[in-house]
Formats: C-alpha cells, structure tokens, sequence
C-alpha cells in the first residue's frame, strides 16, 4: 500500500501514534523519576532511572520511530498493524495485571482507556484503508 493511495485517517493515526511514544520516551529520558512517580513507581536509585530511562524512555523512542520508519518505507498499513500489535499486547498485558492484582487506581484506568482508543482507532484506520 503506498502512501499516496492511503487515507489521511490512516496517516494521521500513525503520525500521532509515532510521535506519541516519541514524546513519552523523551519524558521518561529527560525526567524518569517524575514521570515514573506519576504511575507510583519509585526511582530512588540510580539502578532504577536508568532501567526507566532505557525501557520506559529509550524503547518508546525507538517504538515511535521504528513506526515512522515503517511509513516511509512503504505507507501507513504495516505501521497501523504494528500499532495494533502493540496496543493489544499492551492491553493484555494489563488486564492481566488487573486480574492478578486487582483494579488499578484511576491514572491505570485512564490508561487502559487511552490504549484501548488507540488499538480501536489503528483497528478502524486499517480497516478503511483495506476498503480502498
């Protein structure tokens, strides 16, 4: 699927999806210990802002990027499939954590929202880029 047959739907939700793990990765880089605060993780060692800086910071960046590599390369159908991946990974992997741990308090809960709006939206976009 080339760029210039792809919605702008399609197109808009990979940009916003790129760059939003770009801006996250490069909040938890600038200041791991208040961003990870805002999830109730306690960085009070070096040990633990770097693993924050690397996982938290460094794997969104290159997320962000790998998905506006993918774009380039080819238009916006294998990076809104990665999303997807991603998302329901993601998605999992906390209702897993609310079926073991119980119902987290409301920013975990604004999460899964904000993640299950991206999955249902890369979901759509694809969807309507393969009617095309």
């Amino acid at each position: 699927m080339s760029v210039e047959r792809s919605s702008p739907f399609a197109l808009t939700i990979v940009l916003l999806t790129a760059l939003t793990f770009i801006g996250v990765g490069v909040s938890f880089l600038v200041d791991p210990t208040g961003m990870a605060a805002l999830v109730d993780i306690e960085a009070t060692s070096a040990l633990a802002r770097n693993d924050i800086r690397a996982v938290y910071g460094g794997l969104e960046v290159g997320v962000g990027i790998a998905l506006l590599a993918a774009l380039a390369g080819g238009g916006p159908e294998r990076p809104l499939k990665s999303t997807i991946y991603l998302f329901g990974a993601i998605i999992l992997a906390r209702s897993l954590s609310i079926a073991v741990d119980g119902k987290p308090g409301d920013p975990g809960a604004l999460l899964l929202g904000l993640e299950l709006l991206c999955f249902t939206c890369a979901s759509l976009a694809l969807t309507t880029l393969r009617r095309r």
